[in-house]
């Protein structure tokens, strides 16, 4: 499979391994932002929603942002961990981590988190249960989302589900880079492009089946055209006949 794309991610050095020449994989970003209304039922939304968290305490911060990563027919719940504003935010993708993490941590704001509620909607939530206990279901939950479709409506391996609180939306990022969410934790970096590469020539067809799959080069080059179809080559162009 030969990545084309406009950014590199952590898996595409596999390549250099050998690539399989009539398969492409068009790695470009497309969002599709969702409008945020208290209306919805919780119980009709797909991909579940979790509000980002922001909180001091004394002179502890920390923001929390869970963002649903959808790899090639599986969701992952990823809990994004800023504990102050210099320093590196953690990655942690199930509940054992997020667990021992909070147990070495001395940061007042995170704990008052894992004591907290949810403090909006969510397609799993429990007003009644602390965010810590129900945390181990909901990354279960996540992880069986039975959701294959989503994939197929984007003709993409790759979604990446954002919230923007501020904004009241959610942001769909089909073929985002995953690079960014560390997500060589999950996958590495050979798993993972077999896996798309399986994933593209399979579940979502090849790539004549699926015109978005490909660039609009390769699409004119596939229809017999080239870079100067429709086009007057330099020194070619006609003069103009004067009118009378």
């Amino acid at each position: 499979m030969r990545i084309i794309s406009p950014f590199k991610d952590y898996y595409d050095n596999i390549q250099a391994y050998g690539i399989e020449e009539s398969l492409n994989f068009i790695r470009e970003p497309k969002k599709h932002i969702q409008k945020l209304s208290f209306q919805i039922k919780r119980d009709k939304d797909i991909i579940p929603l979790f509000w980002p968290y922001e909180h001091t305490n004394q002179n502890d911060y920390v923001k929390i942002e869970y963002i649903i990563i959808g790899f090639c027919g599986h969701w992952h719940l990823c809990v994004k961990i800023t504990e102050n504003k210099e320093t590196q935010a953690k990655f942690l993708y199930s509940f054992e981590e997020y667990e021992a993490y909070r147990k070495q941590t001395k940061n007042l704001a995170l704990i008052d988190h894992y004591n907290a509620r949810w403090n909006s909607f969510f397609v799993f939530d429990n007003p009644e249960e602390p965010i810590g206990k129900k945390l181990k279901s909901t990354f279960n939950k996540v992880k069986y989302l039975n959701d294959i479709s989503t994939f197929q409506w984007y003709e993409a391996p790759i979604i990446i589900v954002t919230v923007d609180r501020s904004k009241a939306q959610k942001t769909f990022t089909a073929n985002g880079s995953l690079r960014e969410y560390k997500f060589e934790k999950v996958k590495d970096p050979y798993t993972a492009y077999q896996e798309i590469s399986m994933f593209v020539s399979g579940v979502l067809g090849h790539e004549e089946d699926h015109p978005s799959l490909m660039s609009d080069d390769v699409m004119r080059d596939k229809k017999g055209f080239d870079n100067w179809s429709f086009k007057t080559k330099p020194g070619t162009k006609k003069p103009r006949k004067k009118q009378k």
